[in-house]
């Protein structure tokens, strides 16, 4: 049995964007020594991007301030992510807040 991992081409160009992103913008913080603080001050402007770009909390549904993708397309999305430590957290799915994010929609039923 063969898988189907084809997603249309709006999303495809999303992918696409999230890839140069990572390689561009994320994966050169790695070789700073940052602190938490510092780190989170040069991420802010990087996850304003990834919002503008429809790309925030791709995990939770569109009534927690998500995009309510479906697991393939999160599948996808997190094979990029995944490349970076800082992947995660530029887009708003870090853990552990994604797994408890996930945990209080489900509990709020939506």
């Amino acid at each position: 049995m063969g898988w189907d991992f084809e997603t249309e081409p709006e999303y495809a160009a999303k992918l696409t964007w999230a890839r140069a992103f990572i390689d561009e913008e994320v994966l050169p913080l790695e070789t700073l020594d940052l602190n938490f603080g510092d780190l989170a001050w040069v991420m802010r402007p990087l996850q304003e991007e990834v919002k503008r770009q429809g790309m925030w909390a791709a995990h939770l549904p569109p009534a927690l301030g998500g995009m309510g993708f479906g697991q393939v397309k999160l599948g996808l999305l997190h094979e990029i992510l995944g490349r970076s430590p800082l992947g995660p957290l530029a887009f708003g799915n870090n853990a552990p807040d994604s797994g408890n994010a996930e945990l209080l929609a489900i509990g709020m039923d939506l």
